[in-house]
This record gives C-alpha cells, structure tokens and sequence, in this order.
C-alpha cells in the first residue's frame, strides 16, 4: 500500500482508541449507576460526542490498513463523508438497539432506562455525527497527502 492514505495520527493509534473507549464505558457507566443522566442533561450529548470521535477514529484505522481504500485519500471531502456516513449507520442501529432493549426488558421506568423519544434520539445522532465529523475533519486535514 502506497502512503496516500497513512494516517499516523495520535487519533488513530491503539492506545488512543482504547483508552478512549474504556473512557466512554467508564463514564456511562457511572452515569447510569449514580443518575448522573437525569442530574447532568448534557452528559448524553458528550458521551454520544466521544462516541462519534472514536467511530471515525476507529474507522479510519481500519481503513488505512485496507489497499481498496487507498484512492479515497486523494479525495479529502468524500473520505470525511464517508466517515460520517458509516458513523450515522452505526448511530441508527445503536438507537435501534437502545430501543429494543427497553422494549424487551421492560425498561420503561428503571435506572436502566435507554431510549428517551423521538428528540433524544436525534440529539444523540447529531452529537454522533458532529464528533464524527469532528475527528474526521482533523486526521483527514492533519496528514500529508
């Protein structure tokens, strides 16, 4: 593979990618655990921020290993996009699930508790989206063509 698409980035190293997602598992963690949702309403757009962040992160890693995906560097915009479009894929299904799991354990009125309405849903896929592009925009940017 050619070095069009090297992103030597601390974004996409490994140790980035796993502290950063120990960091979200942590965090939600301790949100559900102690109500922090319901005390900090902006909580869930951070979480679901860093989420977005390590998708594009974790995606371009991948991505960067793979011959097929090397032509995609020449274009900056529609790798970004791209990136964002895989994250947007993963954030419906995740909202999918999220549903889902209230629906067949029963968690309408529990601590556990994950999908909150049409709104949340959005708000949660914009931050998705938004740190997606986010992270996206600065790897893609921040490395030589």
């Amino acid at each position: 593979m050619g070095q069009a698409l090297k992103m030597r980035s601390v974004l996409t190293s490994l140790y980035f990618l796993c502290a950063l997602v120990l960091l979200i598992f942590a965090l939600n963690t301790a949100a559900q655990f102690y109500w922090l949702y319901s005390r900090f309403s902006w909580l869930d757009a951070v979480l679901h921020l860093l989420a977005g962040v390590w998708l594009a992160c974790a995606f371009l890693r991948w991505a960067e290993r793979r011959a097929e995906f090397e032509s995609l560097a020449k274009n900056r915009l529609f790798l970004i996009i791209m990136v964002v479009a895989v994250v947007a894929l993963v954030g419906v299904f995740w909202e999918i699930y999220e549903l889902g799991t209230d629906i067949v354990f029963g968690n309408q009125n529990s601590i556990w508790k994950q999908a909150n309405g049409l709104p949340d849903t959005l708000n949660d896929l914009f931050f998705d989206l938004f740190g997606s592009a986010l992270a996206a925009t600065v790897i893609v940017f921040s490395t030589r063509k």
